[in-house]
């Protein structure tokens, strides 16, 4: 499934600290489905969802200098995505996977982002 929000654009937080800014985001779901099926039957006796899987991919993100570094490294942001008409959402606990970096003054911009999370909620 995926959630129709490529333009979106949003804030980078770490806890409650606003570090950063993004552009142009598409977010991915993927839900494992679990089937279980008895000897006597077609159909599956437990269908349930599984392990989930958040991917967002972003145009471009701009960080600030004081946080590049930890970012950088592996700590965990939350992007939350300004819906306008279509409500928030926000994604908990992302860790950055890939990126160009293009360094300036106050911060980065990094490029062709793609990251992880743990969480996705709607508002």
């Amino acid at each position: 499934m995926s959630i129709p929000s490529s333009g979106r654009t949003g804030d980078v937080y770490i806890d409650t600290a606003k570090v950063g800014h993004v552009k142009g985001c598409s977010i991915s779901v993927k839900v494992e489905v679990i089937k279980d099926y008895s000897q006597d039957s077609v159909s599956p006796a437990l269908l349930a969802a599984g392990n989930q899987t958040y991917k967002i991919d972003i145009d471009s993100m701009w960080l600030d200098n004081n946080w590049l570094s930890a970012v950088l490294a592996g700590t965990a942001v939350d992007i939350k995505l300004s819906g306008g008409s279509g409500g928030d959402i926000t994604l908990t606990d992302c860790i950055l996977s890939d990126w160009k970096l293009d360094k300036k003054l106050t911060g980065a911009i990094l490029e062709s982002v793609s990251a992880e999370g743990k969480g996705v909620t709607a508002a």
